[in-house]
């Protein structure tokens, strides 16, 4: 005899929550790093672990940066390794931990590179050493690889000032050794944001018309983690980037103000599916009771 209690029985969902790692620092001011890919995984259902490099501070002189030491980073790297469905690094720091994070996830699946290596004031943010491990022992093994418009321009030596020089300059990263690039925040033209993806064959536009928040902060760091997470369920490239672009557009739509400036609300998703879903709940109370009065007749 069965003694067991009914809901033993249920059958369970085995299922396992898709899983991204970031690498990067923690923003103390929210403004971006691990705390918003946090978030923004979250609004796409999917869980986020980290390897922390440091931490960042932000205030009227700049971002001020503090370093965890190497063997710190690398407990972190060795507990979630083989683990990820998706990584974004975006922050290694000194060539050392560009070493350690080259040589750990090198063979790592859906790999995206989005290293900020020039901040707002375009100063560096890197060491010529960390970019050179990046580019040599992490890049060839990227599936895709994330720069804005500054940063091409200081990767190619090339000014980008319309639409066929971002597509050069595309090709020209692809010929370095990354398989697929993407080109962020063309600034030719001012009511409309174009972002290029290049897979060495063909060259995909996306677009969204240009939304003016003053001070904004982050929407990259929410475009590059809901690329991965994306990535990490299963999703295409292009798919994965089209869908990511979408959701950054509705994330800036619902920006909030913070002392430091505007934050992209990546949750804005979430309520954008609960309010189809709340629509859909509406739409069967309505239909229910008429549906069983039809048939009693």
């Amino acid at each position: 005899m069965n003694t067991r209690p009914d809901f033993l029985n249920i059958e369970r969902d085995t299922r396992r929550a898709a899983l991204v790692l970031a690498v990067g620092e923690l923003d103390i001011n929210g403004l971006g790093g691990l705390g918003l890919d946090a978030r923004t995984c979250a609004a796409e259902a999917v869980l986020a672990v980290f390897a922390q490099v440091g931490v960042r501070a932000n205030d009227s002189r700049g971002a001020r940066r503090a370093s965890l030491p190497i063997e710190v980073v690398a407990t972190q790297l060795e507990l979630v390794l083989n683990r990820a469905d998706a990584t974004k690094i975006a922050f290694v720091g000194e060539a050392e931990v560009a070493q350690l994070v080259s040589s750990q996830l090198a063979g790592a699946p859906n790999l995206v590179l989005d290293v900020h290596f020039i901040d707002r004031t375009e100063r560096p943010m890197y060491l010529e050493a960390a970019l050179d491990v990046l580019a040599t022992q992490l890049l060839p093994h990227t599936t895709l690889v994330v720069l804005n418009h500054q940063e091409v321009e200081a990767v190619t030596g090339h000014r980008i000032m319309n639409p066929r020089e971002a597509k050069d300059a595309c090709r020209r990263i692809h010929g370095r050794g990354a398989r697929n690039v993407l080109i962020t925040g063309g600034r030719w033209e001012e009511s409309h944001a174009v972002d290029f993806l290049y897979d060495g064959a063909g060259l995909t536009e996306f677009g969204a018309d240009r939304l003016k928040r003053p001070g904004l902060r982050g929407p990259g760091d929410v475009l590059v983690a809901s690329i991965c997470a994306r990535l990490g369920r299963g999703e295409s490239l292009l798919e994965a980037v089209g869908e990511a672009k979408a959701a950054v557009h509705r994330s800036i739509e619902r920006a909030v103000s913070t002392p430091w400036g505007m934050l992209p609300e990546p949750t804005a998703g979430l309520l954008r599916l609960a309010g189809k879903d709340l629509e859909h709940i509406r739409e069967k109370v309505a239909v229910g009771p008429q549906t069983s009065a039809h048939q009693q007749a």
